[in-house]
């Protein structure tokens, strides 16, 4: 990532990890990310790949929340049963983009969540 400089004071934005609560889906949801931070007048810049893990790290964090299995986790137990994604979609009587798309921040439904466990666990 290119260091930036802020757009209004001129000074060298510097990465920090941040903790962020916001609103979502009706529940408070704490998450963490990555953005530029000017020290002076604090404004901060993502880009577009913290653009993308923010909105990840948001999905997990509301299904953690939920009680419903993140993005690692159905990769890792998938993985861990030797499934492609492509058989876990079979299993699960769905399509091969779901899985993907749930491994990669979607949030599956709480009826999926529940055919996933059964598989998984």
């Amino acid at each position: 990532m290119k260091i930036k400089s802020c757009p209004f004071c001129r000074k060298k934005m510097v990465l920090r990890r941040l903790k962020k609560t916001i609103q979502f889906r009706g529940v408070a949801i704490t998450y963490e990310t990555e953005a530029f931070v000017c020290p002076e007048c604090g404004l901060e810049a993502g880009t577009i790949e913290s653009a993308g893990n923010t909105q990840c790290a948001i999905a997990d964090a509301y299904r953690e929340r939920e009680q419903m299995l993140t993005s690692g986790d159905i990769k890792t137990l998938r993985e861990e049963k030797g499934l492609s994604r492509a058989e876990l979609a079979d299993l699960i009587q769905t399509e091969e983009v779901h899985v993907m798309r749930w491994e990669c921040g979607l949030i599956q439904t709480e009826k999926m969540d529940r055919a996933l466990r059964s598989h998984l666990e």
